[in-house]
């Protein structure tokens, strides 16, 4: 993996001081393993919100049925 990068830009691609064999089977691993658990978090997030703004409707519809 390391020889693709060896012509390529890596310090304006990815960050200063990256240097070809930095860039592996491993840290590409890394990677997707926080991009995964950043992607959870979010859906995780939404469906919390979601949950709270239904249960807000369900409430102020309920309350309307009193009065």
């Amino acid at each position: 993996m390391c020889e693709y990068f060896e012509d390529k830009p890596l310090e304006r691609l990815i960050a200063p001081g990256i240097e070809p064999k930095q860039i592996n089977d491993d840290a590409l691993g890394c990677c997707l393993d926080a991009i995964n658990q950043l992607f959870i978090t979010r859906v995780a997030q939404t469906l919390k919100v979601a949950k709270s703004v239904k249960c807000f409707i369900i409430f102020k519809i309920n309350l309307k049925s009193y009065f």
